[in-house]
């Protein structure tokens, strides 16, 4: 039995992906939006990439087809980077939130991070489970109450000439 290659593709924002990258969001309901974007809370940022007035923070999305499937960003890549990620409804379940993980924490390897934080509300227990298999650990309660996890990065070893 052949397998077909998967179609999604992830990659950084480009400047032509506004209209995608608001679809995304205008999409996001329920859980998601609580969760993920009250009030517009990350939806605010994306578009600050389109603007040009993103500061040290990294944007990429998972891309079926035109389609935007999944988001990622590391806020703060002057420091240790806070990641944030959504996943479309319709394309939840397929491993794709991991694959998003991972993309974020080899860029995050790649520019000499360390670490990775996150923050997620504390009833998207689906998220955390995401989490905790992904190799991040609990480290506390943020003052609004989400719950605060870190990923240590080890280094990439170079091989020496």
């Amino acid at each position: 039995m052949k397998h077909e290659p998967d179609p999604i593709v992830i990659r950084p924002f480009a400047p032509d992906d506004r209209a995608r990258v608001e679809a995304f969001f205008d999409r996001m309901h329920g859980e998601a939006e609580l969760f993920f974007n009250t009030n517009d809370v990350n939806r605010r940022p994306a578009r600050a990439f389109f603007k040009g007035t993103a500061r040290c923070t990294d944007y990429f999305l998972a891309e079926d087809n035109g389609v935007m499937a999944g988001y990622v960003f590391l806020r703060d890549m002057d420091s240790v980077p806070e990641l944030g990620i959504a996943v479309d409804e319709a394309y939840q379940h397929r491993g794709l939130g991991r694959r998003l993980m991972e993309y974020a924490e080899r860029h995050a390897r790649q520019a000499g991070r360390s670490g990775i934080l996150l923050r997620t509300h504390p009833a998207n227990l689906r998220a955390q489970m995401l989490y905790y298999k992904a190799g991040y650990e609990r480290i506390g309660t943020a003052l609004n109450g989400e719950l605060l996890f870190l990923r240590r990065l080890r280094a990439e070893k170079r091989q020496e000439d």
